[in-house]
């Protein structure tokens, strides 16, 4: 129902057969680089680039899914 990973052929290619799409970015330009489509959204790691925030993947990936099941 949800494919979740890094910035990468997987998910360009789950975003081209329609299935909701969480791409998740470090230092690339997700603006430049991330998947097309409507099903798509987009996690970027703060400033420092340490991390990703658990609890913004987590609601970016459940508003996504509530979004696709409209």
């Amino acid at each position: 129902r949800l494919y979740v990973g890094a910035d990468s052929g997987l998910g360009h290619a789950a975003a081209v057969v329609g299935t909701p799409t969480l791409s998740l970015f470090g230092p690339t330009d997700e603006r430049r680089y991330a998947p097309w489509g409507p099903q798509v959204a987009v996690v970027r790691a703060g400033p420092e680039m340490a991390s990703l925030d658990v609890p913004a993947v987590y609601a970016a990936a459940a508003t996504l899914l509530a979004r696709s099941a409209a």
